[in-house]
């Protein structure tokens, strides 16, 4: 029997004054982490490697630029030591061992070895380590319980649409954004029902990745402060 949701406001005796939160290549449960689970005037730490270098750099944007409760973000690089166990755990002890109030860790991103070795990292310094995973297919924020089943919180982060962009690096020409109401609704309909058939919406999310995302992204420099270990 699994325990039972909460709404939002359950979250706030398992926010974080420093969080840590391990990238994937998908941003987004990231970013939810980082709304849902930081104390007021708290910091952000983004755990990458050079494979999710660009995700940690659009989601610290974005964090700095539209979250007003957050302190500051840092950037923690791995670099190309995703599996090297020795090398996580040194490098986020490194940062969490000087620093005040509660930690906490969501582990939705990274590898299984960053998640393993970064729990341990964080545990040996606060055993009372706020440690959190989004289930993305239900928007449950699930918060490890050592004397039970795990705390099952129900999200709802407001994005943008543009917001969203932003987190997978895309942009719109600002002189043209979009509009807020639907042009061709009946071509729109179509195209949803489409989506309907896994092999059709399969070749349209291929082309969208090998045509337009080429020709639409825009790569930009960020200038967040980057932590050294």
């Amino acid at each position: 029997m699994h325990s039972a949701i909460m709404m939002d406001k359950s979250l706030e005796p398992y926010k974080a004054d420093r969080l840590f939160l391990l990238m994937g290549e998908n941003p987004l449960p990231n970013c939810v982490a980082a709304m849902t689970l930081l104390r007021d005037g708290g910091c952000v730490y983004l755990v990458h490697t050079n494979f999710t270098k660009s995700q940690a750099e659009n989601l610290g944007a974005l964090l700095i630029k539209d979250v007003p409760n957050i302190n500051n973000v840092y950037l923690l690089s791995l670099g190309d030591n995703q599996s090297d166990g020795y090398h996580i755990r040194t490098s986020i002890q490194a940062v969490a061992n000087e620093l005040k109030g509660r930690l906490g860790m969501n582990y939705t991103g990274g590898t299984k070895v960053m998640s393993v070795h970064a729990y341990r990292a964080l545990f040996e310094i606060q055993s009372d380590t706020v440690f959190s995973y989004l289930d993305p297919h239900r928007l449950l924020m699930c918060i490890d319980n050592d004397y039970g089943e795990c705390i099952r919180v129900r999200v709802s982060p407001k994005l943008s649409l543009e917001q969203i962009f932003r987190l997978h690096g895309l942009f719109w020409r600002v002189e043209q954004p979009p509009v807020g109401e639907a042009t061709l609704p009946e071509a729109a309909s179509v195209l949803a029902k489409l989506h309907m058939n896994c092999a059709i919406a399969k070749a349209w999310r291929d082309w969208c990745h090998r045509e337009l995302r080429r020709v639409a992204k825009n790569d930009t420099n960020t200038g967040l402060p980057y932590l050294v270990c």
